[in-house]
């Protein structure tokens, strides 16, 4: 990310974009008080409505390192297992629970899949992020030519790591009923 003509990792432009809110969010309320002020002052009724104030931007945590029995097995992007979970929270709003728990307890079985590397761990966590996004979308917005190959390759890369083979058991015909997949 680039902010300017200076070079962000992305941590440090999520910290970037929460003290920008910050600023933003410090001037719409000195603005409301102005506007409150502005009332009193003339006696007459607000003109205005206070203006909305909107909620602060969540912080993502990138790479970070998970440890396993007092040994560091390897990088895994936690950024994308943090999007999932976000994916998983609009899923059960939307009145997917079922589905929503089985992803969650996917995600939980790749995280700590111990016979997995973690050039595995990241490629199955990137291929459920992209179905939870398929998942999420309207369904005339949902596009079978990449869902099916990706259905595909996340059910071979599972089955290939055993402690994520019984997590995607329970996953699969949630996911396969929902993106209507014959």
């Amino acid at each position: 990310m680039m902010v300017g003509s200076s070079p962000f990792c992305l941590n440090c432009y999520s910290q970037y974009k929460q003290l920008q809110h910050m600023d933003f969010a410090q001037n719409l309320a000195m603005l409301n008080i102005a506007n409150q002020d502005f009332a009193d002052v003339l006696g007459m009724p607000h003109l205005a409505k206070p203006v909305q104030i909107p909620p602060a931007p969540f912080h993502y945590n990138y790479n970070q390192s998970v440890t396993i029995t007092d040994s560091t097995v390897g990088s895994v992007n936690l950024g994308t297992a943090k999007d999932i979970q976000v994916a998983i929270k609009t899923m059960e709003q939307n009145g997917e629970p079922g589905l929503g728990e089985a992803l969650s307890g996917l995600l939980k079985a790749v995280v700590a899949a111990p016979d997995a590397t973690s050039a595995q761990k990241n490629e199955l966590l990137e291929q459920i992020e992209a179905l939870t996004q398929q998942v999420n979308a309207k369904p005339e917005e949902r596009k079978a030519g990449i869902i099916k190959p990706m259905f595909a390759a996340l059910k071979e890369g599972a089955a290939a790591i055993s402690g994520v083979a019984g997590a995607w058991t329970a996953v699969e015909p949630l996911l396969a009923g929902h993106l209507q997949l014959s």
